[in-house]
């Protein structure tokens, strides 16, 4: 108030001495409060007693502030003042009044608003020392050693479909059919024949047999085996059932009459023979073996015609020229015997003992 006052009196007497620094419309209007009774000196020392301490005591209780309040905050308060004042003073003075403080402040300052505080972040104030106890622990705790985390684990997770339903995932376990398990077995027998395991091998064909019965090469392995350790019953009994399930197997029926022949019964095995017949097609050693049993059996004639069939598919072979020029000489074709046994002598594919019996028939025979 005093400061206010001691300002516009300062005016007052700048404009009654002369000084137009004031404009002469507003001249008559600005006029200083009427001087109060003056007070005695001594009072005057202690009047700033009470707002020291006042002041003080706001000092200490105040909030900290996170920082200095800018230099705007004069302005305000500056305009808070004159607020005060305007309750004495006449309105026409308000902006004189203004316009004086505002030049006191410093030239960077702008009448603005003042910005509003930032909000604390706990509601009691923090004093000085609570910030330092903050700020050591808060440089404790990094200091501290962190312990390492213990690394992340990417799971795969299956894609997202736009349909909510479940995604049924069918897996398909392909199982070996029992053919293929008796081909199996029949490859691991073949592996036990020549490590010379001829019992574990006969088990595992026969095992191998019940998978399939109608696997042609697991059966005649079976066969030969059995033949070899003198069971030539069960040999006979494992080809008969072969030919009982399927009798187009030239081969089988081959073997089946050779195990007849060895047990001594010839026209079982011819039987067996010309019951395969229709099966045999163009199969050479079949008709050849076919002729060799009728000339034990004095069937020359027919023996004739399964050994022409055998050579049209392979001429080259000696023995069977042999056995034709055998045929043909018991049916007294004499000129044609001769030929065939030729036939033989030039093919180069006879055993020495055959070679000599073929020379010695052609000695027999008269030449043309």
């Amino acid at each position: 108030m005093s400061l206010i006052n001691q300002m516009l009196q300062d005016l007052e007497q700048r404009s009654a001495g002369g000084i137009h620094s004031v404009p002469s419309g507003i001249h008559g209007q600005i006029r200083a409060v009427p001087a109060r009774r003056r007070i005695h000196p001594a009072w005057w020392m202690l009047l700033p007693v009470p707002f020291l301490a006042g002041a003080a005591f706001w000092y200490w209780m105040r909030p900290a502030l996170p920082t200095r309040p800018p230099r705007a905050t004069q302005g305000a308060q500056a305009v808070q003042q004159i607020q005060q004042v305007q309750q004495v003073q006449p309105a026409s003075n308000l902006s004189l009044k203004i316009a004086s403080q505002l030049d006191s402040l410093p030239p960077d300052t702008a009448p603005a608003t003042a910005p509003e505080p930032k909000p604390y972040l706990s509601p009691t104030p923090v004093t000085p020392r609570e910030d330092d106890r903050a700020a050591d622990k808060a440089a404790e705790k990094a200091a501290e050693p962190k312990a390492a985390e213990p690394p992340k684990v990417q799971q795969m997770m299956p894609a997202k479909t736009d349909d909510a339903r479940p995604v049924e995932v069918t897996k398909h376990v392909s199982e070996l059919t029992p053919q293929q398990h008796a081909e199996n077995e029949y490859r691991e027998a073949a592996v036990l024949i020549q490590a010379g395991k001829q019992t574990e091998a006969i088990a595992m064909l026969q095992q191998a047999l019940k998978l399939d019965a109608r696997h042609a090469g697991v059966r005649e392995a079976l066969i030969g085996l059995l033949l070899q350790a003198r069971r030539s019953d069960d040999a006979l009994k494992v080809a008969q059932d072969g030919l009982a399930l399927d009798p187009a197997q030239p081969g089988l029926t081959m073997i089946l009459a050779r195990v007849q022949l060895d047990q001594g019964d010839l026209h079982a095995a011819l039987a067996t023979m010309e019951h395969g017949m229709p099966y045999a097609g163009s199969n050479a050693e079949y008709h050849a073996f076919a002729a060799a049993l009728m000339i034990r059996d004095r069937r020359n004639k027919e023996a004739v015609q399964q050994y022409t069939a055998a050579l049209t598919v392979q001429p080259q072979n000696g023995v069977w020229w042999m056995g034709l020029g055998m045929a043909l000489q018991s049916e007294n074709h004499l000129p044609e015997a001769r030929e065939a046994f030729l036939r033989a002598d030039r093919s180069d594919t006879l055993a020495p003992e055959l070679k000599a019996f073929v020379e010695q028939r052609l000695a027999q025979l008269p030449k043309p």
